[in-house]
């Protein structure tokens, strides 16, 4: 991968994709809800109108493409059995059998600028390759990957970053920057109750 320098200026001449596709998210209950035991050893809940696209999580304990403290940033998959590998990966699990709650969505997305760095082209011009893209960045310093995030949000010319997931080999990701949607971009959980898809992602 290319220092932050070379980053930005090999950002400069990548065309950005579109993707228009229904994707899936998967999420663990207690989260979603932040969810506790309280008096007399009753689950309570403190968010009582949660929000499926909150994007804060990866600044928080850091992602793929996002550094701990970094911007926000909603990961979704190309499938469900993809959203559940990749959260069965990030999930703390007693056992593979003792899993706690979780919650799976779709959504539709409308991208129009994504960074897919399953292109072999744009892997040349970003001087990495898909063995670095898949490394475990929880275990390098200055992560490969949270630095081509950095750069990607920094460049301000995409929304989104595409690639290939690292726990479902047949699967895809997609890493969405909120702060750098356009006004003709958005992501909407699909809800035909229509409950859950009033408060949809949408460009500034």
């Amino acid at each position: 991968m290319h220092a932050a320098k070379e980053l930005a200026e090999a950002l400069v001449d990548i065309r950005p994709s579109a993707i228009f596709d229904t994707l899936v998210r998967t999420v663990t209950l207690r989260s979603l809800l932040d969810a506790h035991v309280g008096a007399g050893g009753l689950p309570e809940v403190r968010t009582i109108n949660p929000d499926l696209l909150y994007a804060g999580g990866s600044s928080f304990s850091g992602g793929r493409f996002t550094p701990v403290g970094g911007p926000a940033a909603l990961y979704l998959a190309s499938s469900e059995r993809t959203a559940n590998a990749e959260w069965r990966s990030g999930s703390t699990l007693i056992s593979r059998t003792a899993r706690p709650p979780k919650v799976v969505f779709f959504a539709q997305v409308k991208l129009e600028r994504v960074l897919d760095v399953t292109d072999n082209n744009n892997q040349l011009r970003l001087n990495t390759s898909a063995v670095e893209l898949a490394s475990d960045w929880k275990l390098i310093a200055d992560s490969p990957t949270q630095r081509l995030g950095r750069a990607t949000y920094d460049s301000r010319r995409f929304s989104g970053i595409w690639y290939r997931s690292t726990k479902d080999s047949r699967g895809y990701c997609l890493v969405v920057f909120p702060e750098r949607l356009s006004k003709t971009e958005m992501v909407s959980v699909v809800d035909s109750s229509l409950v859950f898809s009033v408060n949809p992602l949408v460009g500034a």
